[in-house]
């Protein structure tokens, strides 16, 4: 999804093992911009190797090739809102939303494991929303975590697909970890930031690309419906 933001980003919350004097570990600090663009000069190294991990040299290659025929012809969105203030909000046993508004309220053990995950260039993409007045969604399942969500008032979005009032706000960046899919987790946080904006008088929407129907069945199985065809901002 892209969003044009208001405002500009700095700051990073990183974890280190890096010992220090005394024997004892910093567990968790803030680094500057300067280092964070050192790594962020190579970040696709960090994203080759975990395509390695999940897919291998072949389906790397298969989804380079279906990468570009997709933006060939298949470049545009579409984009949802949801209006339904009276639906069903699953229950996950075992699992616990949480949202966090800043960068430093957000538990180390759950950076760890975004950027186990994702690998080190997620950091900017932390970094980024919350400057930008993003708020973290995350579902744990049994302490463990297990998907994340980003949602973005419309007051703090300059440009999207459709007008958007102040109290709208969009569902981006969606991803549950692979050993967890299929379980409805995203659908659990989405409803839950529903829940919470609903009640503040806003309205929902979401886009995904015109090719991914797996999103848009999940999308579709959450309430939203249809409202435009666009192309990418």
């Amino acid at each position: 999804m892209a969003i044009k933001s208001r405002n500009n980003a700095k700051g990073l919350f990183v974890s280190t093992n890096r010992s220090v004097e005394g024997g004892q570990k910093d567990a968790a600090r803030f680094v500057s911009l300067q280092t964070v663009d050192s790594y962020s000069s190579r970040p696709w190294i960090s994203r080759l190797q975990r395509a390695q991990r999940r897919w291998g040299a072949l389906g790397i290659g298969k989804r380079a090739v279906l990468k570009v025929t997709r933006r060939l012809f298949y470049y545009r969105q579409y984009v949802y809102k949801h209006s339904n203030r009276n639906a069903i909000y699953p229950v996950i046993a075992g699992l616990r939303v949480e949202y966090y508004c800043q960068i430093d309220e957000v538990p180390q053990h759950i950076v760890d494991s975004i950027l186990h995950e994702e690998g080190f260039f997620y950091l900017n993409t932390i970094r980024q929303e919350f400057e930008q007045n993003g708020q973290l969604y995350v579902g744990v399942l049994h302490e463990r975590t297990v998907a994340l969500m980003w949602v973005r008032k419309g007051k703090y979005i300059e440009q999207w697909f459709v007008p958007l009032t102040d109290e709208d706000y969009v569902l981006y960046g969606m991803l549950t970890f692979p050993q967890y899919r299929g379980r409805g987790l995203i659908r659990a946080l989405a409803f839950e930031a529903m829940r919470k904006y609903g009640d503040m008088g806003g309205t929902a929407h979401i886009d995904c690309r015109v090719w991914n129907r797996s999103s848009i069945r999940a999308i579709e199985k959450l309430g939203f419906e249809k409202i435009a065809t666009a192309r990418p901002l």
